[in-house]
């Protein structure tokens, strides 16, 4: 519970989105807005702005489940269950990615996703990473 107030403090402390992936950083949105994140699969694909978490389930085996608050989800994989997002708890920066979603659903704010374009988790759309603006 700690982590989740200490990130959204960050986040209301710098004026800066924030992208995680591979590894962690801040990029200033006036910049970088609409750079691609860190990604060498040229199929991968973003979701749109605008989007925010409707709601988050947790699988027993530690799997997120991310539903958006609308119908336009990407889906470049062709995965059977494209009405949600997964973020399977094998991710190299699971912990980092939950902190992020979790923070982006308790404050609101848009989020978006890059998305696996060459595998499922599952049945679904695997989230790669992540970054969040106000």
């Amino acid at each position: 519970m700690l982590k989740i107030f200490f990130v959204i403090f960050l986040m209301a402390l710098f004026p800066f989105s924030m992208a995680i992936g591979a590894g962690f950083s801040l990029i200033h949105e006036k910049e970088q807005e609409d750079s691609e994140p860190i990604s060498a699969l040229s199929s991968n694909q973003h979701s749109p702005w605008g989007a925010r978490i409707s709601s988050l389930t947790m699988g027993a085996g530690g799997t997120l489940y991310v539903y958006m608050d609308n119908s336009n989800l990407v889906n470049p994989a062709g995965c059977s269950n494209s009405g949600r997002y997964v973020l399977p708890s094998s991710h190299d920066v699971f912990e980092r990615l939950y902190s992020l979603i979790l923070s982006a659903h308790v404050s609101k704010t848009e989020i978006r996703f890059q998305i696996n374009g060459s595998a499922c988790a599952g049945s679904s759309p695997e989230i790669l990473n992540a970054r969040t603006r106000n």
